[in-house]
């Protein structure tokens, strides 16, 4: 399939690119943004549509491997319904929305987007941000890209491999057909539970916590990648939709037992001693792996608090944040938990874990709940 030109007018380069990647904005200024950051990954191949009636003709032919959605640039005025749209069409659609927009009163629907199969929400830098912040996007978008058309290749739904840049992420990857090595389960009870997940987390969260026992009398921690001001709204979806109480994390909130605690958008969450209740630490020290929440600044300071007493569960996301805490918690004595490749929407974080051998169980998603309150409660069996 020819790929439609750059707005540059470089020739194509579609011998080389294997990854159907469809743009759907009517925005110049974000083509020729996105085209920058893509163009010359030779395991990509870029499509541009101004709407999603054009989209819808494309997609009907070929089903791409990732869909990429402009909020802001689309001619179509409700682009929520163009997701419901997309995904009648194709359930097993990879779709990314992203908005330019300084804007936040719109967070509510961008996580509405999410909640309607979205896989993920990128904002785009502005002309001002700084060079650093458009460094991420670029390596965020490229990345992000490349895990969705691995996972979607895995559905079966395209005959040719992509360009496995999760490689670059982890450490190491489970080869074809390699079964993860388990090793026992944490000896002490765990004192605290912590989550992490990225790409799809929003929903597998919801999944997990809604039916989540109540009564764990331990306090769970959360980093789940999203922009500033959109933890917000996280909270207050699984408080709404589950018998769980999430705090987004204040600077010098008390933890207490029996709730969540959500790290906020745009900074990392950590933990410090206190009496009688530890407290939260919000800091707004330098992104790690990219992210900014990142699972690594949490987990650090968990582990310097509780020790080896903590639960950690892995839900989808991309790319490899989280393992080295993973890897510091699983010397220290604790337990690691991970959703399994064929439930996640990405297995880059939970399979970072798996293919390095830090995990005790790899869950189906709708086993993960039960498998956190059988090892809270101490009831956890042997691999």
């Amino acid at each position: 399939m020819a790929i439609v030109q750059p707005l540059s007018g470089k020739s194509s380069k579609t011998t080389a690119k294997i990854a159907h990647v469809l743009i759907i904005s009517s925005s110049d200024t974000l083509r020729k943004r996105i085209t920058q950051c893509l163009d010359n990954d030779n395991h990509i191949q870029i499509e541009f549509k101004p709407s999603s009636s054009d989209a819808v003709i494309s997609i009907q032919r070929r089903s791409p491997d990732v869909i990429v959605l402009d909020v802001d640039g689309v001619t179509d005025p409700n682009w929520l319904a163009t997701i419901n749209r997309l995904r009648r069409i194709d359930r097993h659609a990879m779709i990314v929305m992203l908005s330019a927009s300084s804007d936040r009163h719109n967070v509510k629907d961008y996580t509405d987007g999410l909640a309607r199969g979205a896989s993920d929400f990128l904002s785009v830098p502005a002309i001002t941000d700084s060079s650093s912040a458009k460094k991420a996007f670029d390596w965020k978008l490229n990345a992000l890209i490349h895990s969705l058309a691995v996972a979607r290749r895995q559905l079966g739904t395209s005959p040719k491999p992509v360009g496995e840049s999760v490689k670059q992420l982890g450490r190491r990857v489970l080869s074809a057909g390699e079964t993860p090595v388990l090793r026992p389960y944490g000896k002490a009870t765990p004192k605290a539970v912590a989550i992490v997940s990225s790409t799809g987390g929003p929903r597998a969260l919801i999944a997990v916590l809604s039916v989540l026992p109540r009564d764990m009398n331990v306090p769970i921690f959360i980093t789940q990648h999203m922009p500033g001001g959109f933890t917000t709204s996280l909270a207050q979806n699984i408080t709404s939709k589950t018998d769980w109480q999430c705090h987004e994390g204040v600077d010098g909130m008390e933890v207490l037992p029996g709730y969540i605690y959500l790290a906020p958008g745009g900074y990392h969450m950590e933990l410090e001693t206190g009496s009688p209740y530890h407290r939260i630490r919000i800091t707004d020290t330098a992104p790690e792996n990219f992210c900014k929440p990142s699972a690594e600044p949490m987990l650090r300071s968990l582990i310097g608090v509780y020790g080896g007493n903590i639960l950690l569960t892995v839900l989808t996301g991309m790319g490899a944040d989280g393992l080295a805490g993973a890897t510091q918690l699983a010397n220290a004595g604790g337990t690691v938990i991970a959703q399994d490749q064929a439930t996640s929407v990405v297995w880059g974080m939970p399979g970072s874990v798996a293919a390095n051998g830090l995990c005790s169980a790899i869950k189906p998603i709708d086993a993960m709940a039960r498998e956190i309150a059988q090892i809270v409660q101490g009831r956890a069996h042997k691999p």
